[in-house]
């Protein structure tokens, strides 16, 4: 069985740098916001410009999207990146 960890989406530290962080989005957004979202960031990064604090690749914005479909992976990540919403806090 061949497959790639997912959290090893970043050479550097996957716990700042995650699909939560890279688009920077909120806990609690729709997947169909975080999937326009990533397509716009992808338009600023094929203009030439960053819109993020981490240096992004082309296709980066996307993947990440991707990534966040998979509610488990999703969870794990917006834990990674420190991030909850206020109903998961009560919990």
């Amino acid at each position: 069985m061949t497959s790639t960890n997912p959290f090893l989406c970043s050479t550097r530290n996957p716990c700042r740098e995650n699909p939560v962080t890279i688009l920077g989005v909120r806990p609690g957004l729709s997947q169909a916001a975080i999937t326009m979202y990533a397509r716009s960031m992808e338009q600023v990064l094929e203009a030439g410009e960053q819109p993020s604090d981490f240096h992004l690749v082309p296709g980066q914005c996307i993947a990440a999207a991707q990534l966040m479909q998979d509610p488990v992976l999703r969870l794990a990540f917006t834990l990674l990146s420190g991030g909850l919403t206020p109903e998961q806090e009560k919990l």
